[in-house]
């Protein structure tokens, strides 16, 4: 018979506290010192990338000191555009997101006077007709304003735009934010437009003048229309005689330049007769 025994060896750790304190200390220590230098190359990394990644996409930049444009039609002058401190600058990124900004100082529209060199006359300095310019309410000597009111103050009319306008308002301002969105579906965060009290004047004779530049086709096109109703208005009411007389001058003209002269005396003579018989 064979008895086995078996002997198990117990060994016993002892724990320090103060040992235990100071290896958490360290630990903790080293998992903040990690993660500050992490927080640090995040922030390294954004300032290398925020730069590249807000650069705008398209960047248009557009300025304008002084223009000035004239409308002509028959060899004549009808009516003067003047700008003056044109500035539009757009900005658009990858995303579509952008601002687009617009000043227009002054804008103006004058009728130069008939002739030129003519002397002052109705209208304004020089002959000049404003049709569009800033209008000032403050201003004293409203034309047909109520006491109080205030009256146009346009500085570049008269189809002059020498002045510099730094002191003053622009006439149309426009500013709008786009948000990052599709291009057929844009999506804006602000949209700001301002304009300046201003003063239009239009008569019928300049509207026809610009109806006339603009749409020479349909100028023509009513011209010919005002021509047929005028002849079948003059059908209407012209008499028999009437109406005889001028086909018989038609046979008279058409013989002459035909060269026969019996055709001629025999229409000129059936002319006579009606006229006689007309009276």
């Amino acid at each position: 018979m064979t008895a086995t025994m078996t002997t198990t060896t117990t060994t016993t750790f002892a724990a320090n506290a103060e040992a235990c304190s100071a290896l958490v200390s360290r630990l903790a220590a080293a998992a903040a010192s990690a993660e500050t230098a992490v927080a640090t190359a995040v922030t390294s990394a954004d300032a290398l990338v925020r730069p590249n990644r807000r650069r705008p996409a398209i960047k248009l930049s557009l300025s304008v000191d002084r223009f000035r444009w004239a409308l002509r039609m028959s060899g004549r002058t009808f009516l003067v555009a003047t700008i003056a401190q044109l500035s539009l600058s757009r900005e658009r990124h990858v995303d579509s997101s952008g601002m687009t900004k617009l000043n227009l100082v002054e804008l103006a529209l004058d009728i130069p006077p008939p002739k030129a060199g003519a002397g002052a006359g109705a209208g304004g300095e020089g002959g000049w007709k404003p049709v569009l310019s800033r209008w000032d309410p403050d201003a004293p000597n409203a034309p047909n304003a109520p006491a109080g009111a205030g009256g146009t103050n346009s500085t570049s009319g008269g189809g002059k735009a020498d002045h510099h306008h730094t002191s003053v308002k622009p006439l149309v301002r426009v500013y709008a934010l786009r948000a990052a969105s599709p291009p057929e579906a844009p999506i804006w965060d602000h949209i700001e437009v301002s304009i300046q009290p201003f003063d239009l004047r239009i008569e019928r004779e300049l509207y026809n003048g610009i109806i006339s530049y603009l749409f020479p086709e349909k100028t023509s096109s009513s011209r010919q229309r005002q021509v047929g109703h005028e002849a079948f208005q003059r059908g209407l009411t012209d008499t028999p005689n009437d109406r005889r007389r001028k086909h018989s001058m038609g046979g008279f003209l058409s013989g002459s330049s035909s060269g026969n002269p019996a055709a001629a005396a025999s229409a000129a003579a059936a002319a006579a007769a009606g006229g006689g018989g007309g009276g």
